[in-house]
């Protein structure tokens, strides 16, 4: 019935919720790896950034710093500047 169908529903949405979660802390895991390789690696990530559309680069940066918040990195030199 409905209910059963809402269960699975609400079961889906954790599912994809946790996915989403892990996904995000490789995320960060692989980025404050490569951060953490050197300047010229910052640069080529900087860059890399930088052709983002406008649009892009803000959802970029929320979602770096959201995933590297999540797993307590906190990365020299990179702020949300580092990503404009």
């Amino acid at each position: 019935g409905t209910g059963t169908w809402r269960i699975h529903l609400l079961e889906g949405n954790r599912t994809a919720g946790l996915e989403a979660t892990r996904r995000q802390e490789e995320l960060a895991e692989v980025f404050a790896e490569a951060w953490g390789r050197g300047q010229s690696w910052r640069v080529a990530i900087q860059k890399g950034l930088s052709l983002l559309p406008e649009k892009r680069k803000a959802a970029a940066a929320l979602s770096l710093g959201n995933a590297l918040s999540s797993i307590g990195a906190e990365l020299e030199g990179f702020t949300d500047a580092a990503v404009k």
